[in-house]
């Protein structure tokens, strides 16, 4: 094994970590990219900005970290706890999720590619780039019940969403205020009482979307959005 994969596989632990952290220069970032820190309690650490990119982060709790300017491309979430941790800025490209994220900050976060299920009502996502995310429900690996990505009360203001796979998400009570929707898959989503005022909807596709109380006025591109005609609105 060589010395870059004997690195990447071992194991850190918590003290290492954050050992490591506090020994990065002042104006320099930590690097624990393709680093293992799966399973680790890291709750409210502070990590600098650091580069976690391809790290794996299985089931490490991470509540209340602070992961602003961070960056975890290609990064393993899965089942990770990310709830009301700082991702401001943190650049989450082709990340894998499929865990908990509630009342987290993701605004101005670049999640473009990401893939699986985020949980995460109540979080921030104000200007957070998701175009092209795959978080939408697949019902072919379904055989345990429905696994769905829930941004309810989701503030999403400014977000760009183009392209995204949202189908089958709870996105009740989410602000899309001047958002990006353009040609996103939102079939059989949930947006009952969602805000998307002045959204850009063209090519989007509600097909089978709950719209109870939802509000559209002022958003663009409505004539080329499918399935709005067989939605239950207010």
């Amino acid at each position: 094994m060589s010395g870059m994969a004997a690195r990447a596989a071992e194991r850190l632990t918590a003290e290492q970590v954050r050992a490591l952290l506090a020994g990065a220069p002042a104006n320099g970032v930590p690097d624990l990219a393709h680093r293992d820190l799966s399973y680790l309690h890291l709750e409210g650490v502070r990590f600098k900005r650091a580069r976690l990119d391809g790290a794996n982060l299985l089931a490490t709790r991470l509540d209340g970290a602070d992961l602003a300017g961070a960056s975890l491309r290609e990064a393993i979430l899965t089942n990770a706890i990310l709830s009301n941790a700082n991702l401001r800025g943190a650049d989450l490209r082709g990340a894998t999720f499929l865990g908990l994220a509630r009342g987290a900050d993701f605004s101005g976060a670049r999640l473009a590619g990401a893939v699986g299920y985020l949980v995460a009502p109540n979080a921030s996502f104000v200007r957070a780039d998701l175009s092209h995310a795959h978080l939408g429900t697949q019902m072919e690996n379904q055989p345990m019940g429905q696994l769905r990505t829930n941004f309810s009360r989701a503030d999403l203001r400014g977000a760009n969403v183009a392209y995204a796979d949202l189908s089958f998400a709870d996105l009740s009570f989410a602000v899309f205020q001047r958002a990006t929707l353009a040609h996103a898959n939102l079939r059989s989503a949930d947006l009952q009482e969602a805000d998307l005022r002045g959204a850009d909807v063209t090519g989007a596709d509600f097909t089978g979307a709950e719209l109870h109380g939802s509000r559209l006025e002022g958003a663009r591109g409505i004539s080329t959005a499918h399935g709005l005609r067989n939605t239950r609105r207010k």
